[in-house]
């Protein structure tokens, strides 16, 4: 089974209670690597969003967004399944939109 290795990759992860949602590894590519644990944004329809939290998202495809105001970290083990990877342009907005977050 693989197991998430770079920052921006899409995956699907499975909760102990069973729940799956969508994530985006928001940790640099060598935490990734080496850590058990990534902290990762949720992925989010857009309408879901309040307005007032727009500037902390990355617009995805299929008007889903990375809400980068909604991190959680998630144990490697909970990776399910991945999706894809953010395109260049958009893992540079998911840069931007962490430095937002954490006023870097």
């Amino acid at each position: 089974m693989s197991e998430p290795a770079a920052q921006g990759e899409i995956w699907t992860v499975r909760t102990v209670s069973g729940q799956e949602f969508s994530v985006v590894v928001a940790d640099s590519d060598t935490v990734a690597r080496l850590r058990p644990v990534l902290l990762c944004a949720r992925v989010r329809p857009a309408r879901e969003v309040p307005s007032s939290l727009e500037l902390l998202t990355v617009k995805l495809p299929d008007d889903e967004v990375i809400a980068v105001h909604e991190m959680t970290p998630l144990p490697k083990t909970n990776f399910v399944t991945l999706r894809g990877r953010l395109s260049e342009p958009l893992l540079e907005e998911l840069k931007v939109a962490l430095r937002a977050r954490f006023d870097l």
